[in-house]
């Protein structure tokens, strides 16, 4: 086969369809990073696999990787839209015999240093650009022409139901602060944490186990996000993300916060700006921003499985999200 390029309504769909790809299925393992988002785990658990971990240093970049018999995949990730090296991995698989999954969840727009796009390097690979750009849902799984045709999956239907109130309200708001000095989609995200607030008690969204085990209910990316897709102006959107990066460079240069990369890669379309900061010094750092209409999350939402013993600064990373 020919390399092709399969969409689906999230990246969790778009994963299972990898990972089976790789030969993960029920009784066998994945072997993939701690520091990942919970939700990843829906996958692996929906093969009736299981996930084994590894470790990776502050530039995240992978510590030991496990090896034993009933790993059947390894996922490599591209945090923040930055090219994970491969090199570790791909020896890893020769010697063990797994296949490689690169995770670009973050990374649509992004190349390496030898100009390939990130997502497209191994076999298979997901890239969610619901990430990158304002749609309601969007993802895609590439496989090379080196994959096993016989288990090729197949090209899921499109949602063409009307988008969501909120959604709408959402994409409007951003695109009236891009163009004015308005800012709307800062005020609107403001009392919606306010609203969740009196509701629930917590101002963020709060997960729990189960997005370690369910999937999204419906797999069919929307006609409108594949519509922005294949429309976006995409220099033009990695030169607002690079530029965007420098500014917040700038801010940052004097806060009390240490960047997870040192610098910016000539073929990089990030993600957002990731640091590392301690939760104390997060209003200063959100005050040095504020001009910049920007948000500071935390991320990721870890596993269960690792949180308790997880390394100290995979509580410490946070990152200014460029949607």
């Amino acid at each position: 086969m020919t390399s092709e390029t399969f969409f689906y309504s999230h990246a969790r769909f778009a994963l299972v369809e990898a990972l089976r790809m790789t030969g993960v299925g029920p009784g066998n393992e994945a072997l993939l990073p701690a520091f990942i988002c919970r939700d990843v785990l829906a996958s692996i658990n929906h093969l009736g696999a299981s996930a084994v971990f590894y470790q990776v240093d502050r530039s995240l970049r992978p510590l030991e990787l496990v090896k034993r018999d009933s790993i059947k995949a390894v996922i490599a990730v591209n945090y923040f839209g930055f090219p994970q090296d491969l090199e570790p991995f791909v020896s890893y698989a020769i010697e063990t015999g797994v296949g490689i999954v690169e995770d670009n969840a973050h990374g649509w727009l992004s190349k390496d240093s030898e100009g390939r796009l990130l997502g497209t390097r191994t076999t298979v690979g997901i890239t969610s650009f619901r990430k990158t750009i304002r749609v309601v849902d969007g993802a895609l799984l590439h496989v090379s022409d080196h994959a096993n045709n016989s288990v090729s999956p197949h090209q899921v239907d499109t949602n063409t139901d009307a988008l969501p109130l909120a959604f709408r309200i959402r994409r409007i708001s951003a695109r009236i602060e891009r163009k004015s000095d308005i800012p709307l989609l800062r005020l609107l995200r403001h009392a919606t944490r306010v609203l969740r607030k009196i509701t629930s008690g917590n101002a963020l969204p709060q997960s729990s186990y189960l997005s370690e085990v369910n999937l999204p209910d419906d797999s069919r990316p929307h006609q409108d996000s594949l519509d922005h897709y294949k429309s976006l102006n995409q220099e033009i959107e990695i030169r607002r993300r690079r530029h965007l990066y420098s500014l917040v460079q700038q801010k940052l240069a004097s806060a009390p916060t240490q960047p997870v990369f040192t610098t910016l890669p000539e073929g990089v379309a990030p993600y957002g700006f990731p640091f590392l900061c301690e939760s104390a010094d997060l209003p200063e750092v959100e005050r040095s921003l504020r001009k910049l209409s920007v948000e500071v999350i935390s991320w990721p939402d870890l596993p269960s499985a690792v949180e308790t013993g997880a390394p100290g600064f995979y509580q410490q990373v946070r990152l200014v999200n460029f949607l």
